[in-house]
């Protein structure tokens, strides 16, 4: 009986038929599996993509943004050679303000015995206007301070030595201060102003 069935060509047709629709499964489910595979490989692949293009644009625009930088510092530097040019007369205006500081220093070292007396008793006071690449020593304190460069931030590079305290390379802004004692006193050194068009520091030394 069961030889009868299996020479039966119906037989055979269904046994080829169930070989094919087993080998079609299993070929549908590699190729789906495959293109899920590839499907997700395609946006690991894109999104790595996007990433390096992310990081490509800001190096770009931070190579651009130093430029500027560097273009706006050397135009400010030719533009304040110019006589004509606000920036000149600004770094001229300042050289005179410095010397009428000199001029007042000097007049006020050559007052006579008693007006010097009488300012023993005041509180120590002086404003000072300190350029690009110098310093200025108190005498009467003992703080020393230089300027080395004001940026476009408005930020000051500046070397610092107070009394009793080891030196300092510091970057500070306008309305900084320092407190120091020296000669049984207290003094407060205030950065009072800067001008990155003339490149000059103004600070205030003043007893407490």
């Amino acid at each position: 009986m069961i030889n009868t069935i299996e020479k039966h060509p119906g037989y055979t047709l269904l046994v080829v038929a169930l070989s094919v629709m087993t080998a079609t499964w299993a070929l549908l489910t590699f190729v789906l599996e495959d293109n899920k595979i590839n499907f997700y490989k395609a946006q690991v692949e894109s999104i790595n993509a996007e990433n390096s293009s992310y990081k490509a644009r800001i190096d770009f625009l931070q190579k651009e943004n130093d430029k500027i930088i560097e273009t706006n510092k050397i135009y400010f530097e030719q533009i304040s050679k110019d006589p004509n040019s606000i920036v000149f007369l600004q770094k001229k205006l300042g050289d005179l303000t410095n010397e009428n500081i000199s001029l007042k220093n000097k007049n006020s070292t050559t007052s006579n015995t008693d007006k010097i007396s009488s300012k023993q008793h005041d509180k120590f006071d002086e404003n000072i206007d300190i350029r690009r690449g110098e310093a200025y020593y108190s005498k009467e304190t003992e703080a020393i301070i230089g300027l080395n460069d004001i940026d476009l931030d408005r930020n000051a590079s500046i070397n610092l030595k107070l009394p009793n305290q080891s030196e300092k390379t510091l970057k500070v802004k306008a309305g900084k201060s320092f407190n120091y004692t020296f000669g049984q006193k207290n003094y407060k050194l205030i950065i009072k102003n800067l001008n990155f068009y003339t490149n000059t520091l103004t600070v205030l030394i003043k007893e407490e």
